[in-house]
């Protein structure tokens, strides 16, 4: 069959259907970190994008992550993850906190649509 959208395209690469998910602003402190990203078995992909005027620092688990984590950038800064690079890492619980002051942070991520309906691209 002809490829008639993106989601078809993203089907025929993953294997699977996916779905976006938008996530509300978070605000980040300095201590403790906050949790920006639970655990999920079906994420494929993430961004965090720090909108914030401080230094957001971040790493999955619940630790400690400043002066240590990736390094987001403020005003626009983001880290980005997906399973083909990042593996099983994407599918963490992940943790940020900010450095100098209070940050405000966006995160996006691509899911597994397990309950989307079976095109008949995919045999359903």
């Amino acid at each position: 069959m002809a490829v008639l959208n993106v989601r078809d395209l993203l089907i025929d690469r993953v294997g699977v259907p996916l779905t976006p998910r938008f996530n509300a602003f978070t605000v980040l402190t300095t201590l403790p970190a906050t949790r920006v990203l639970p655990a999920n078995p079906t994420r494929v992909g993430w961004s965090i994008v720090n909108n914030g005027s401080f230094v957001v620092f971040a790493l999955p688990g619940p630790r400690q992550v400043s002066p240590v984590g990736f390094r987001i950038e403020p005003d626009g800064g983001a880290l980005i993850a997906n399973w083909e690079e990042d593996g099983e890492l994407v599918a963490q619980e992940w943790f940020a906190m900010a450095v100098g002051g209070s940050a405000i942070v966006r995160t996006f991520e691509t899911l597994i649509d397990a309950a989307a309906p079976r095109s008949p691209r995919e045999g359903g």
